[in-house]
């Protein structure tokens, strides 16, 4: 008996070792891959402790042969996770999982995740750091490292630089930190791009003398606070950023001659915001969908004084469906030209106590109120440059000339546009563009299904894309089903749509399996080469119902489906490995009569040859086994893999001698197949 029990309790011990060293790496969403070792935190100094006893598994040093630090899970709880200080060598930390290192968002008497002080030729890559003071931290000269493709998250700050130069951060994600998703302060010549910040307190901080920054293809999105922010900063370089759902999108503060370009800043509390900010270059981007303004430059109230912001460059932005699309408050001496700015709910433009500006060759289309100005400033760009194209101007272009009084055309017209708030006009507004003729179609849904006698309805959408209002046929080019359209002729304005709803009548004797192509032409009436189409499908399904997948156990699949069968002869189960190569297949209906409803049941599919599920499909076949239909896939994830495991842990304890064994052996096969399982479920395989 004492004998029994020893094995009972070996075997216990074997079975939650087994299961602790597949814990690491399934409870942790993270880019994390291999099996990781727990580890005490690793502290090196200087160049020679570089040493197994401080987590190094190979490398010498050198540019070829850097020091490895990898596969730990380190606990920061009492000390930093990995520090590593005042060294020359070059080592990489790779495949890490740190956290731990804090008690709650409040606790300010944290520990860092990785920490790197005074350091050159380091390489922090793909590592999970979470609840930790700081997930990494480059301080004091540190030069030249890589930090790339990292999660940090839920900490006080994801990544911080403090007096770090030089040094590269990208495809990295940080999300959910309490402070600042990324945060630099005093630090030049880094490049940091093809970010995601996101669920931050601030999205991207670079605060004082964080110059000379390359700032490139980030996503800075619903972050309470900015997403992209630079207060104190010089010539630095942010362009092609997509800065959405925050409550300022770009903001500097007390900076000078930065570039803004090419960046999206939507649906947040303002789009681009200057404070006290002068010399700067907002150029080519789409400000859109800003709760109260587009672009606006403001000043700063400090303790004693206000500072403005002047001489800015705001041009070739789109600048669209704002409160304000450009505003302008104690701002002067800036330049705002070819801009569109259109459809804002309150003003185009709105200028406060500002003055000598200059705003021309901007298009002003369809705002709410086009401009409003209070100050003294210049509209336009003298004759015969001239000011600004305005869509309400009603004036007529029969004179040209610097006072518009001889005889011709010139593209200007012949009254000056006025600006509501005081005296300021447009001299020389610009007329009409010349006239484009366009036009767009799109059909919603692309794709409907429906039995023998169901109407299908959809929504045609005529989209104007010229600059004049114009009228369009539409018609069907179809000789299937006889659809139709609830109106055939529409007047859309410029730069606006309009709708027709699209009726298909499937017929009662259509086959299960057959559809109809259906196209929709909109035609211009007054130019018919103006002309778009687009085309939707109408489809009588083979098969109608619901059916789901869940893993039974590593060898069976169980299936719950409630179905309607049109078509075919069989439902059948086939099973594939990870790289989509068919394994086998089994059987579970055959021989019915149709239609045949298949009755809410559930049932084990196992796999028939015992081994792993890795994927199936339910598929719809006919008396040859011809595929007709996917109903349902499924893929086995880790999470999957790590659920069963913790049922087996469950069940072990109270199985018999002949139970362990099986358990055992699933074990085993759960462990060989968790390297080549997914972490996320394709939704092409598996969704109809």
């Amino acid at each position: 008996m004492r004998t029994e029990s020893f094995e009972g309790a070996l075997l216990s011990t074997l079975v939650m070792a087994s299961i602790m060293a597949l814990a690491i790496p399934l409870l942790s969403p993270s880019p994390v891959h291999a099996a990781l070792t727990p580890h005490a935190p690793i502290y090196i100094e200087g160049n020679d402790n570089f040493t197994a006893a401080n987590g190094v598994v190979a490398g010498s040093g050198m540019a070829g042969d850097p020091y490895i630090i990898e596969n730990w899970d380190i606990s920061a709880k009492n000390a930093n996770g990995i520090e590593i200080r005042n060294t020359t060598a070059n080592f990489v930390i790779r495949n890490c999982y740190v956290h731990e290192g804090r008690n709650s968002y409040y606790d300010l008497s944290y520990y860092l995740g990785i920490y790197l002080y005074n350091v050159t030729n380091g390489i922090v890559d793909n590592n999970f750091l979470e609840n930790t003071g700081i997930g990494i931290y480059l301080e004091y000269y540190s030069y030249n490292n890589l930090v790339k493709n990292n999660v940090a998250r839920n900490n006080h700050e994801g990544i911080r630089y403090f007096y770090s130069h030089n040094n590269i951060l990208e495809n990295n994600i940080v999300e959910n930190n309490f402070y600042y998703g990324i945060l630099s302060k005093y630090c030049f010549y880094n490049i940091v791009k093809n970010n995601v910040a996101e669920n931050n307190g601030n999205g991207i901080w670079f605060h004082v003398y964080s110059n000379n920054t390359i700032v490139e293809n980030n996503i800075a999105e619903n972050n309470s606070g900015n997403g992209i922010f630079f207060y104190g900063c010089l010539n630095n370089s942010i362009k092609n950023n997509v800065a959405e759902n925050n409550g300022v999108g770009i903001q500097l503060l007390a900076s000078v001659n930065n570039f803004i370009e090419n960046n999206v800043a939507g649906n947040n509390d303002y789009g681009i915001w200057l404070s006290d900010s002068d010399n700067n270059f907002i150029e080519n981007n789409i400000v859109e969908n800003n709760l109260y303004s587009g672009i606006y430059l403001a000043p700063c109230q400090y303790d004693t004084y206000i500072s403005y912001s002047d001489n800015n460059l705001v041009e070739n932005n789109f600048v669209e469906n704002n409160g304000v699309g450009i505003q302008l408050l104690d701002s002067d001496n800036n330049l705002i030209s070819n801009n569109i700015v259109r459809s804002n709910f309150y003003y185009g433009i709105y200028l406060h106590h500002s003055y000598n500006n200059l705003i021309h060759h901007n298009n002003f289309l369809n705002n709410a109120t086009q401009a409003y100005d209070n100050g003294s400033n210049y509209w336009d760009n003298g004759y015969s440059s001239g000011g600004n194209y305005w869509s309400d101007y009603a004036s007529v272009d029969n004179y040209r000339g610097e006072n518009q009084d001889m005889p011709g055309s010139d593209n200007i017209g012949d009254t000056p546009y006025f600006i509501l708030g005081d005296n300021n006009r447009d001299r020389y507004p610009l007329m009409p563009w010349p006239l484009i003729r366009g036009v767009e179609v799109s059909i919603f849904p692309s794709y409907q299904s429906g039995l023998p006698g169901a109407q299908l309805t959809y929504t045609v959408t005529v989209t104007n894309i010229g600059n004049i209002a114009d009228s369009y046929l539409i018609v069907i080019n179809n000789s299937g089903w006889d659809p139709t359209l609830s109106e055939n002729l529409l007047n859309v304005p410029a730069f606006e749509n309009r709708k027709t709803i699209l009726s298909v009548a499937i017929p009662e004797n259509a086959t299960p399996g057959t559809g109809d192509n259906i196209t929709v032409i909109a035609t211009s009436q007054t130019d018919n080469a103006v002309s778009d189409s687009a085309t939707c499908i109408a489809h009588v399904p083979t098969w109608t119902g619901t059916a789901t997948f869940k893993l039974e156990n590593l060898y069976a699949v169980r299936l719950e489906k409630d179905l309607w069968l049109y078509i075919g002869s069989k439902l059948v189960v086939k099973f594939y490995d990870y790289d989509n190569s068919f394994e086998n297949e089994n059987v579970i209906h055959e021989n019915f009569a149709l239609p045949w409803h298949v009755f809410p049941e559930n049932e084990n599919v196992p796999h028939p040859e015992n081994i792993g599920v890795k994927k199936a499909k339910l598929w719809l076949v006919d008396d040859l086994g011809n595929e007709i239909s996917k109903i349902k896939g499924w893929v086995t994830i880790r999470d999957d893999l790590w659920d069963r495991l913790m049922e087996i842990s469950a069940e072990w304890p109270y199985a018999m001698q002949e139970e362990r064994d099986a358990l055992w052996g699933e074990l085993s096969c759960i462990c060989t197949q968790w390297p080549y399982a997914p972490s996320i479920r394709d939704p092409i395989w598996v969704n109809p």
